[in-house]
């Protein structure tokens, strides 16, 4: 692994939405997420492929990880991020999402789809926190 994969993210920038969720709360943020991607100019399918990898990856918090997650969006240059941040979450293996899992496999495809259809995923796990960033640009 490159030193570069454990180095912290930068900060976000600019206009930053912050939301706390739980299992009750994903079908709002998935509105909040398409609401805010098409106001930034995605087109509509754009714009989905950002809701369903949002989806996934808060599914994940909610289920393998604390219970709960907050998710923080903006924008950085010529694109929108979505930050889904887990503080009961950890990935060990910097790679995963990068093969998809086995066919008859029930799990693991969150971070797979993800990674088919966002421009970048980023993870890190600090100090018990885990934090994914969804990259999508914008026309």
């Amino acid at each position: 692994m490159l030193d570069g994969d454990r180095a912290p993210l930068p900060p976000p920038g600019g206009r930053v939405e912050s939301m706390r969720f739980t299992a009750g709360e994903l079908g709002w943020m998935r509105r909040r997420v398409r609401e805010r991607a098409t106001a930034a100019g995605m087109d509509r399918d754009l714009a989905g492929s950002l809701v369903l990898s949002v989806s996934e990856i808060a599914a994940n918090c909610v289920e393998h990880g604390a219970g709960y997650g907050t998710m923080r969006m903006w924008v950085a240059g010529s694109e929108l991020v979505c930050e889904l941040v887990d503080t009961g979450g950890v990935i060990d293996d910097p790679l995963r999402g990068y093969i998809p899992p086995e066919p008859e496999s029930p799990r693991g495809y969150g971070l797979w789809i993800s990674r088919q259809l966002c421009d970048l995923v980023e993870m890190r796990t600090e100090a018990g926190t885990l934090l994914v960033r969804l990259h999508m640009r914008l026309p």
